[in-house]
């Protein structure tokens, strides 16, 4: 359970120090529309704190050794735990760090709306939509979903990776 929960933790803390550089930079306040580009920079912090925490599950509990479903039950268990610390991490954020945020949010949406020529009619029916959804409850409750969701399906793929047989020698260690 401790490794699950070190990793899960890592990877929260790792997502949680690009979200705050991406606020102090600008990015979730002034120029949004590349804050979600660089975003995608948590992909690489959660396909790495997976790839070691499965990679340190194989050597240390399975002695070299881990099947496919042991390392996918690694990854979804690291998952869990990731997004329960960023679900913590994200109401602190949300409510204290950057109460601006749906604000800002809401208003990006709605240039992009217009940047796209849709009616004004629409635009406005759409705004309270848009702030129900990025309200602090609904953005913690959707990321805290999406990471579980995107935790499995990179664990189906590092399972593949480092899955091995008994008997067997376990593949080399993925360089991250």
């Amino acid at each position: 359970m401790k490794l699950y929960v070190s990793y899960g933790a890592l990877i929260a803390l790792g997502s949680a120090i690009l979200t705050m550089a991406l606020f102090a930079l600008g990015y979730h306040t002034d120029n949004i529309a590349a804050g979600q580009k660089l975003g995608w920079l948590g992909v690489v912090i959660t396909v790495a704190g997976l790839s070691l925490g499965m990679r340190e599950y194989r050597r240390e509990v399975g002695q070299g050794v881990m099947s496919y479903g042991r390392a996918l039950g690694t990854g979804v268990l690291i998952s869990l735990w990731t997004a329960l610390f960023s679900a913590i991490f994200s109401v602190i954020y949300f409510m204290f760090i950057n109460p601006g945020f749906t604000d800002a949010m809401v208003q990006f949406q709605i240039a992009e709306m217009e940047r796209k020529g849709m009616p004004a009619s629409t635009i406005e029916q759409s705004e309270g939509v848009l702030r129900f959804f990025s309200s602090t409850p609904m953005l913690t409750i959707i990321s805290g979903i999406m990471t579980v969701i995107f935790g499995v399906v990179i664990s189906l793929i590092l399972a593949a990776i480092f899955k091995s047989k008994p008997g067997q020698s376990a593949p080399p260690p993925v360089a991250v």
